[in-house]
C-alpha cells in the first residue's frame, strides 16, 4: 500500500514540477527579476556612481531632487510606480526632478546616453526592466501589489522632433505633453497613459502595446499605426492613417480625422469607430457572434453575418476588414474635429502644483536659466538651489496654475 502511495505522488509531482519549472521560466522572461537597490554592497543614498550609466537611489523624503542628461535624437523613458509628466521647453539638456515622498519606498534613477538614444529611467529599487519583453509588461506585476505612486517625476526635454520616442510604462501614470517623435512606441502593463502631441506635427508610425492599463492619445495624426490591446481601456482621438488593430477582451476607442483603412482582429472586446462625417469605406468582415453597427450619414446597417458591404462612394480605396468574436463594433460619426491644443501646462501638473512645494517651479526656473552652475549641480544628482520665492520660469507663476 505504502509503495503504490509513493508511486502515484511521483506520478502527480514530476509533471507539477516540470509544469512550474515551464512557468517560471515564462514569467521570468516576460516579467524580469527582482534586484535589490544595492551596489557594492553599500546601500546608496543619492550618491553618484560612474558605471555604465548614472545611478541614484532616492530615499530622501524630504526635498526634491534635481538631475540632468544630454539630449539626443531618440528618446527612452522606462517608468513605473512613478506619477510622471514629460513636456518639451527650451533648453538643451534633458532636465529631470525627482522627489520621493514613500519612506517606505526608494525610488532609483537611471540616466544614460549611449550613442544617438538618451534613456531616463526612475522607479522602485525592486523593478528591472527586461529588454526580452519590451518593458511595460515586466514589472507591473511586481508593482501593483506596492502601495500608490508618492513619487513624482517632472521631465523637460528639448523642443524638436525627435527620431523615436520610447516609452516602457509599467504601473503609476504618465502624461507627456508635446514630445513629438517620427516613430512612437509605446508599451504599457498597468498604468494610467496620457500623451498629446503637436498637431503640425505628423507622425511616421506610433505602436502602442497595452495590457490591462488606460491609455490616451490625442492628436494622433500618422501614417502608420499599431495597437495592441489586451484588457485595457484605450482610446486615440484625431486619428488618421493605416493601421492594424489587435483586441482582446478590452474597449477601444478610436476617433477619426482622416479615415484610410483599418485591419481589425477582435476577441471578446467592444470597438467604438468614429469616422468624419461624407466618409466611404468598404467593410469586410469574418463574425463570429459579434455583430457590426454600421450608423454613418452614409449607411444605416447592423452586420449580423460575413460579408461585404459599401456606404457612400462605391468607388473607395478606405476599407475596414475585420476578424471579430463575440465583441462588437459600432461605426458612426464624429464631428471631424476633434484636434486638442496642446497645452503649455499638462493637466496632471496643475494638480501636481497645487500640492508641492516651491522647489519644483524654483528648480525648474533654474533650468530655464540656462547656466553652467545649475547645469553641474544637476549632473552630480545635487539638488538646484533657487530663491524660494522665485516661482517664475518654464510653468509660469505657481498662482497663475493653481
Amino acid at each position: 500500500m505504502f509503495k503504490k502511495f509513493i508511486i502515484a505522488s511521483f506520478i502527480v509531482l514530476i509533471p507539477a514540477c516540470v509544469l512550474s519549472f515551464i512557468i517560471g521560466g515564462v514569467l521570468n522572461i516576460f516579467l524580469g527579476q527582482r534586484q535589490n537597490g544595492y551596489y557594492n554592497q553599500e546601500y546608496v543614498d543619492s550618491s553618484y556612481y560612474d558605471d555604465e550609466a548614472k545611478r541614484w537611489t532616492v530615499s530622501d523624503t524630504t526635498r526634491a531632487y534635481d538631475f540632468s542628461i544630454g539630449a539626443r535624437e531618440n528618446l527612452t523613458f522606462q517608468l513605473s510606480g512613478v506619477n510622471a509628466i514629460i513636456m518639451s521647453s527650451y533648453g538643451d539638456e534633458i532636465y529631470v526632478s525627482v522627489k520621493n515622498e514613500n519612506a517606505d519606498r526608494d525610488a532609483e534613477v537611471v540616466l544614460t546616453t549611449e550613442g544617438n538614444t538618451s534613456t531616463i529611467e526612475v522607479h522602485p529599487t525592486n523593478i528591472t526592466f527586461n529588454p526580452m519583453s519590451g518593458g511595460g509588461l515586466v514589472s507591473w506585476l511586481e508593482d501593483m501589489f506596492g502601495s500608490s505612486p508618492k513619487c513624482s517625476v517632472w521631465i523637460v526635454v528639448p523642443q524638436q522632433i525627435y527620431q523615436t520616442l520610447t516609452v516602457q510604462q509599467g504601473s503609476g501614470n504618465v502624461t507627456i505633453s508635446n514630445v513629438n517623435a517620427r516613430v512612437n512606441r509605446i508599451d504599457i502593463g498597468a498604468g494610467n497613459f496620457d500623451m498629446v502631441r503637436d498637431l503640425r506635427n505628423k507622425a511616421l508610425s506610433i505602436d502602442v502595446n497595452l495590457g490591462s492599463g488606460k491609455a490616451v492619445l490625442k492628436n494622433s495624426n500618422t501614417e502608420n499605426y499599431t495597437f495592441n490591446i489586451g484588457s485595457g481601456e484605450f482610446e486615440a482621438r484625431a486619428l488618421s492613417g493605416i493601421g492594424n488593430v489587435n483586441i482582446g477582451s478590452g474597449s477601444v476607442t478610436l476617433s477619426y480625422s482622416d479615415f484610410r483603412g483599418i485591419f481589425l482582429e477582435k476577441g471578446s472586446g467592444t470597438l467604438n469607430m468614429l469616422i468624419p462625417p461624407l466618409t466611404s469605406s468598404r467593410v469586410i468582415a469574418e463574425l463570429g457572434s459579434g455583430k457590426i453597427d454600421v450608423a454613418t450619414d452614409s449607411a444605416n446597417l447592423t452586420y449580423t453575418e460575413s460579408g461585404e458591404y459599401i456606404f457612400g462612394d462605391e468607388s473607395t480605396v478606405n476599407f475596414i476588414r475585420v476578424t471579430n468574436g463575440s465583441g462588437n463594433i459600432y461605426v458612426k460619426n464624429n464631428s471631424g474635429d476633434d484636434f486638442v491644443d496642446v497645452p503649455l501646462i499638462p493637466d496632471g501638473l496643475k494638480d501636481s502644483a497645487e500640492s508641492s512645494e516651491t522647489e519644483y517651479s524654483s528648480s525648474f526656473s533654474a533650468y530655464s536659466s540656462n547656466s553652467s552652475d545649475s547645469s553641474d549641480a544637476a549632473i552630480q544628482g545635487e539638488e538646484i538651489q533657487s530663491d524660494p520665492d522665485d516661482s517664475s520660469g518654464v510653468f509660469g507663476n505657481v498662482s497663475d496654475i493653481a
